[in-house]
């Protein structure tokens, strides 16, 4: 009875992780989505928009910072693959 409950207990723990992966996942699916958005529009401003000095620089942090999530995620989502 003992390796049964020890198997019983280990797979709702091997559940629980299955849940939180996929929850993640979707987490990180839609931050994606709305970075895509961001960084499309704010490549669209840089276009249009000449060189404001101030604008143009908060405009760069945002395509900057952007870029660095996009790497950071797509990082830890290939990390989590490998495992």
């Amino acid at each position: 009875m003992l390796v049964r409950k020890k198997t019983e207990n280990q797979l709702r723990h091997a559940q629980k992780l299955e849940a939180v992966g996929r929850l993640t996942g979707g987490m990180a699916h839609d931050l994606n989505n709305i970075l895509t958005v961001i960084m499309g529009h704010a490549r669209l401003l840089a276009k249009k928009l000449p060189d404001f000095g101030v604008l143009s620089s908060h405009l760069q942090q945002i395509l900057n910072a952007s870029d660095k999530t996009r790497s950071v995620q797509t990082h830890k989502a290939q990390s989590v693959k490998n495992i």
